[in-house]
């Protein structure tokens, strides 16, 4: 063996001794620990046996230096705040602009199948209906200050030539009969006058030809006992009284099955009747339009002909029957529509009624005054 190989073996068989005699329990491996020493390796009493400077964190078995108790099992980043048995974090408050944390499975270049990122929460087994659930969060950094944006959290498929990737989220299910994991999407809250960021749900687009756009699915569960609800709930403003935001669908569309107005009576109070429509339904003025769709292009206005009301002209007439949004623009609520017109039948039946109830009258004068007349012959 060469000199210099047989010079770096003994060096490296005295420093695996030293770290032999010197470890008492535990070793950890820190990247970052401070800001003079950033590749650390220390022994179960603290002590450090060798350092290198850097700025990154890479601990194992990580301990609390004031209680010794045991927060992690393998982390990388700053993640002394973290007790979980795995953790990976940037930098709690980082200067400037925050660094992503980026999990990106292998590609291939043929074969079959790409890599997956599978994120799984931990399995629950036994503990009864009192245990908590393994829990997975994905959260965007934090902005605490300076007038920026927090961090997002995007999940993309994978591309492939016959077919790209699914993103699939799942709650965990039961290993008995108890209640399965719920999925909460929640947007990033706004602070200092900012506002709450958005949820999309969004298949990518594909302008080249032979391709199909992707669908957005969105399925309630199913059992023995019934299917799952699908609930469509705007916010709610945090006013003295409270108003809720809109659930506005763009675009036409089709739908099976019924739909129906919630319109128990145990949910009402202050009924009164609808009184005398006939006339101001008589004002209101049916036209055929066409929708402004070059002006609108973000309402995906249908190019067809329609029929229908002007918004304005019912608000002068029946202002119940229209709302308004944050921009302006106002909206007729057809199905209340088809209770005025109800209301407008029945006017028109008494006044028919009543007329009818007339003509009897009449008609009886004179069959009794021409009887009078052929009798008196």
């Amino acid at each position: 063996m060469k000199p210099y190989r047989m010079f770096g073996l003994a060096l490296f068989l005295i420093f695996i001794g030293f770290l032999t005699a010197q470890v008492a329990h535990d070793i950890e491996f820190r990247l970052g620990g401070t800001d003079t020493s950033s590749l650390l390796i220390f022994n179960g009493n603290g002590d450090i046996l060798q350092s290198v400077t850097g700025n990154a964190v890479f601990n194992f078995g990580y301990k609390d230096k004031d209680t010794y108790k045991r927060v992690g099992v393998f982390n990388f980043g700053n993640t002394s705040g973290l007790t979980g048995f795995f953790n990976v974090a940037g930098n709690e408050y980082a200067d400037g602009l925050g660094r992503d944390i980026n999990l990106i499975a292998e590609s291939i270049d043929g074969g079959s199948n790409a890599g997956n990122v599978k994120l799984s929460g931990g399995v629950l087994w036994g503990g009864g209906y009192l245990a908590d659930p393994a829990t997975l969060n994905l959260e965007g950094g934090k902005n605490i200050s300076g007038g920026g944006v927090g961090g997002d959290v995007l999940l993309y498929a994978g591309s492939g030539e016959d077919k790209a990737g699914d993103v699939k989220i799942s709650a965990g299910n039961p290993n008995s009969d108890g209640e399965g994991g719920s999925v909460i999407i929640s947007s990033g809250r706004g602070s200092s006058g900012g506002d709450q960021g958005d949820i999309t749900l969004a298949c990518g687009g594909d302008t080249r030809a032979g391709v199909g756009p992707g669908n957005v699915y969105i399925y309630g569960g199913y059992a023995d006992g019934g299917g799952g609800s699908i609930i469509l709930k705007p916010g709610e403003s945090g006013a003295p009284q409270p108003t809720y935001g809109l659930v506005q669908v763009i675009g036409s569309g089709t739908y099976t099955g019924s739909w129906s107005h919630t319109s128990d009576l145990r949910y009402k109070k202050n009924i009164t009747p609808v009184y005398s429509t006939l006339k101001s339904v008589m004002k209101l003025n049916p036209v055929n339009f066409d929708w402004k769709k070059e002006e609108f292009p973000e309402k995906n206005f249908s190019a067809s002909k329609q029929t229908g009301l002007i918004a304005q002209e019912v608000r002068e007439y029946f202002p119940e029957l229209v709302s308004e949004d944050e921009n302006g623009y106002l909206s007729i609520d057809y199905v209340k529509l088809a209770v005025v017109l109800l209301r407008t039948i029945q006017e028109q039946q008494e006044i028919i009624n009543k007329q009818n109830s007339a003509i009897s009258t009449i008609t009886e004068k004179f069959n009794e005054i021409i009887s009078t007349k052929m009798a008196t012959k």
